[in-house]
Parts: structure tokens; sequence; C-alpha cells
């Protein structure tokens, strides 16, 4: 019913923005990187939407980015996530960080999100780790540009990250330039040197 939101920032709070469009304050709930990205008082944004239509009650919630909504979208097809689990599923990382976290079943990590439990963490892993390695579909979450995620089961992979990590790299950046460089390189200071060389 409602694809997106443009309009002004006039209220922003722990997990929910309010946007006045053609005088109507839109109440949405986000996620803390949806927050962070567009929650400044005065500031004209644009928020993708989905709309939670209940028998007593009408919620949105909203999302910085098309790629946030897909990726809130495929959560809600887990069993037993609902909306409110998904955002704060994504509120416990970064996208690319969850997205990597599925991909390479990293149950502790997704499972490090408030409200998420072991088993809701590995049905996630379960259900969802082969539909985003299908074809076209990292790039439906993360945006045609995407660098592909690394595989941290690769030895050389995981420790060229960890090694950029050491140095103050965040966890996401360090992959991304790790997936840059692993086909041009086989050992792990090839890899490291080239991924430095990278950011």
């Amino acid at each position: 019913m409602y694809y997106s939101i443009s309009g002004k920032v006039i209220y922003c709070g722990e997990g929910r923005l309010v946007v006045e469009c053609g005088g109507v304050g839109y109440d949405l709930a986000v996620s803390t990187s949806t927050l962070i990205k567009l929650g400044n008082i005065g500031q004209q944004v644009t928020v993708y939407t989905y709309l939670q239509v209940q028998e007593d009650a009408l919620r949105l919630f909203g999302f910085y980015s098309r790629e946030e909504k897909a990726m809130f979208e495929n959560l809600l097809t887990v069993s037993g996530v609902g909306p409110k689990l998904a955002i704060q599923i994504l509120s416990g990382q970064e996208l690319g960080q969850l997205v990597s976290s599925i991909v390479n079943a990293d149950v502790k990590a997704i499972a490090s999100s408030k409200g998420v439990g072991k088993k809701t963490a590995e049905r996630i892993v379960l259900e969802l780790q082969g539909k985003l390695n299908a074809d076209g579909a990292l790039e439906s979450i993360l945006g045609a540009n995407a660098t592909p995620i690394v595989n941290s089961g690769d030895e050389i992979t995981r420790d060229a990250v960890e090694a950029l990590m050491s140095f103050g790299i965040s966890r996401s950046q360090a992959e991304q330039a790790v997936a840059k460089v692993r086909g041009n390189a086989d050992d792990l200071e090839s890899v490291i040197a080239l991924a430095f060389r990278s950011l």
C-alpha cells in the first residue's frame, strides 16, 4: 500500500522515526541503522516502508534503503520471525554484516541481536542461506554494485579479515576488501597487502 514516504523528520527516538508528509506525521518503527542514517530533526528524507496489517492495528515500518527493506522481508519468511523481531535483528548488525553472518552460518553473531535465541538464529541460517546464495539474491539485498560476501570457511580469507580487523578496520570493510582481491592472490601476505591497498 505504501512504498515510500518523503518528508521532514519531526521526531526520532529509540526505534521510532516520525516523518511529516503533506501535513500528516507518519510514525515508523525503524532499525538502529535507519535511525542513525535518517534521524536528524528537520532533515528531508525518503523512507521505504512496510505496512503490517492486524485485526486491531496498522503499523508502519521504515527503512533507509530498498536493500534493508528487502532483508526485512526475507527475515519475515522465516518461521517464528515477525516484524518486531526482524527490526531487532536489523538493529543488531549492519546490513552487510548480517548477510555475511547468514551466508557463512555464523549463528553466534545472529543470536547476539536482542530477542534472538540460538534456535531462531539457526532457523534464519537454515531458511535464508540458500536463498541469499542464489543468483541475483545478494545483489538484490546489497545493491547491484555490492562486493560479494567472502566465504569465511576459506582459511586464508578468514585470517586476512582478522588481520585487517587488528588494525582497527571494521569487519564489514575488511570482508569487502578481502572479497575484492581474493581471486588475485593465493597466499595470506599477498591477500592482506592487496586488501590494504584497496581500502
